[in-house]
């Protein structure tokens, strides 16, 4: 693949990779307003859960910002 075709990917890629990251912080943000603490087994699988989600998307999204900037 030449660089422009490479560009033209993450270029596609990135607003699926934006709206990932906003899906985990509505989450998380859901989570916080219905009072789901850690002290529950259901509220920690589901902190954990959706911080790990939060925490890969937005490496996601500095990989491919990261890749857009080198091509």
């Amino acid at each position: 693949m030449d660089e422009q075709s490479i560009h033209e990917f993450h270029m596609e890629k990135l607003p699926l990779d934006i709206s990932k990251l906003l899906l985990s912080l509505m989450l998380m943000s859901s989570l916080y307003l219905m009072s789901f603490t850690t002290e529950t087994l259901t509220g920690l699988f589901l902190w954990i859960s959706c911080g790990c989600y939060g925490l890969l998307s937005l490496f996601g999204l500095l990989w491919r910002l990261w890749c857009m900037g080198r091509s």
